[in-house]
This record gives C-alpha cells, structure tokens and sequence, in this order.
C-alpha cells in the first residue's frame, strides 16, 4: 500500500476561491438587514414567502 502525502501551499486559484467564498458567506448576514431598511416591518413577510417557496420545491 502506497501513502500519498498531502501538499500544504496556496495557489492563486485556491486563494481566489477562499475570497469569493468568504464574500458570498457574507451575504447572508447583510441580507435581512438592507431587506428591512428597504421594505421595513414587510420584510418578514418576503423571508415567509422565500422559506415557504423553497420547502415546496
């Protein structure tokens, strides 16, 4: 049985994937926020709909 050792390094792709990750993981926090400045008290009634449209597909 052969062993594979695992590289440690940090390729420009791999870096590039961890940013747009973590811009996009991002999103989720800003998102109730800017909807409820926007909409106010009617945008508790959006994320119902949304949860609601998502458990039916």
């Amino acid at each position: 049985m052969t062993q594979r050792l695992l590289q440690r390094d940090a390729t420009r792709i791999g870096l590039l994937y961890s940013s747009v990750s973590g811009i996009i993981g991002s999103g989720w926090l800003l998102g109730p926020f800017l909807a409820m400045q926007q909409a106010g008290p009617w945008s508790i009634l959006s994320w119902i709909i949304g949860a609601t449209a998502v458990l039916l597909l």
